[in-house]
């Protein structure tokens, strides 16, 4: 039994086999785009185990990770109270086991360092044992209203661009999440060394955009303070496609933050149907350039200005209108 997630686009994607293999094999499935062949490989994995070595007093949910240079990328969550772990991995590459405690103390805890795994055969079962150690690295701070107002719930996600240790393996994206309380503050921890990339979102308030993302240098070894981040009030865009055929299908509308060298910013992409008529409406903007794409990245996209000054801005895209699309 082969079980993997279907995306709205083809790419890879994971799947475990079931039944007489058992949970260790692994499925690397995608769809062929031309032949719609389904391909199928399956190959027999390895094993990390070992103690999770933590100070006393300590408390949350281990997350490890094994980096690699290959699609697969398993994790694995060791719950509170558990002192082992075992995480499955492909062979024949070698791997960087990285951890986080994602709900603990709030000093944070994780390895210092990443832990490399050498090649393994089909099968293996290697021993590595990973003892977490403080990590000092924080960022602090707080969200608030145009009017100085505290803002609690709103959702800070905070990455850094960390090597992956390993030949061939492309670096990732470390994250760290935490959530505005009463008074508006946050706190994120375990942040290591690098360009440390800020995002807030704002989720259940309707009239408020979401502040979008702040980068900030020298995190790693010290806490640093970034002081009041405004959530502003949010307006709406509203376009309309012109010059849409009859009968042609109600086209995706994109829409994203303008960078000043005139590309988009692909954090805050955001896409929306259009109605049968080609109008469309964009929610909770924060004011500022944007770029309206109609059927995808590649398109030509219409530049246009949200203002603060007013709750709606309007907006007119034309139409590709491409046979066959």
């Amino acid at each position: 039994k082969i079980t993997c997630a279907q995306g709205y686009f083809v790419q890879p994607h994971r799947a475990w086999a079931e039944g007489q293999l058992g949970p260790v094999a692994y499925f690397d499935v995608w769809i062929e785009s031309r032949t719609e062949e389904l391909v199928v490989q399956i190959g027999q994995l390895a094993r990390i185990h070992g103690v999770i070595q933590r100070p006393a007093g300590t408390a949350g949910d281990v997350t490890i990770e094994a980096r690699m240079a290959a699609r697969l990328q398993p994790r694995v969550v060791v719950p509170n109270g558990r002192t082992s772990y075992e995480i499955r991995v492909l062979p024949g590459r070698p791997c960087a086991l990285f951890t986080t405690i994602v709900a603990g103390s709030v000093d944070g805890y994780g390895l210092a360092k990443p832990v490399v795994v050498p090649n393994l055969d089909p099968g293996e079962v290697r021993r590595v044992d990973l003892t977490l150690t403080p990590l000092t690295g924080s960022v602090h701070g707080s969200v608030v209203l145009e009017s100085g107002k505290p803002l609690a719930g709103a959702r800070v996600r905070g990455s850094v661009l960390v090597p992956a240790a390993i030949p061939n393996a492309a670096p990732f994206r470390r994250e760290c999440y935490g959530v505005s309380d009463a008074l508006g503050a946050f706190v994120l921890i375990g942040i290591p060394r690098g360009e440390l990339l800020l995002d807030v979102t704002v989720k259940d308030h309707p009239d408020i955009a979401d502040p979008g993302t702040r980068t900030f240098e020298g995190v790693g070894d010290r806490s640093i303070n970034v002081g009041a981040i405004v959530a502003p009030r949010g307006t709406k865009l509203r376009g309309q496609i012109s010059g849409l055929q009859p009968g042609t299908v109600a086209p995706v509308v994109h829409t994203a933050p303008r960078l000043p060298d005139g590309s988009p910013d692909y954090t805050r992409w955001r896409s929306t149907r259009s109605a049968a008529r080609g109008e469309f409406v964009f929610h909770r903007l924060a004011p500022g350039d944007y770029l309206v794409y109609v059927g995808g990245m590649d398109d030509t996209p219409v530049p246009v200005r949200v203002s603060p000054a007013v709750a709606e801005t309007k907006v007119s895209v034309p139409s590709r209108n491409n046979a066959g699309r």
